[in-house]
């Protein structure tokens, strides 16, 4: 290969590499998906393709009724429960930490409540169907049973 040829090449790589960057990062798309949208649990629930893949901040209660299993639920919308992920790096998970260690683990002898922040998934025919993948947990209240 000659030397033009071989600048041809590198270069042609390095423009493929660029465009692929490029594509990856999509601003529009990116930052459509991020514009958070305060809803409620219940609407989320009843219209959760709508949802999917959105940001969204709601009021729920959370249940962790042992060591495996957490969920948020609301008295308004009975038999349905949004699976929650809590990475550690979320704003206010020390909080919730601290919520449900209190007492007994979990929830059984406590009601946490707080506005929940994350991006919603909705999975149907897989369980859990719904999900909230936490960001951030704000207000958060605690009160005997």
């Amino acid at each position: 290969m000659t030397r033009p040829q071989l600048s041809a090449s590198i270069l042609g790589v390095g423009v493929y590499f660029l465009c692929l960057c490029v594509y990856a990062q999509n601003p529009s798309q990116t930052k459509h998906n991020n514009r958070l949208i305060s809803t409620t649990f219940c609407e989320v629930a009843k219209n959760s393709g709508k949802f999917n893949g959105k940001v969204v901040s709601f009021f729920a209660e959370y249940k962790m009724p042992g060591i495996e299993g957490t969920s948020l639920v609301d008295p308004d919308c009975d038999d349905v429960a949004i699976a929650v992920d809590v990475p550690h790096s979320a704003k206010g998970a020390d909080v919730l930490k601290n919520a449900y260690l209190a007492g007994r683990l979990g929830t059984n002898d406590k009601e946490i409540e707080a506005t929940w922040i994350g991006t919603f998934r909705w999975q149907p025919g897989e369980f859990p169907n719904r999900i909230l993948y936490v960001r951030e947990i704000k207000d958060l209240t605690v009160s005997k049973r």
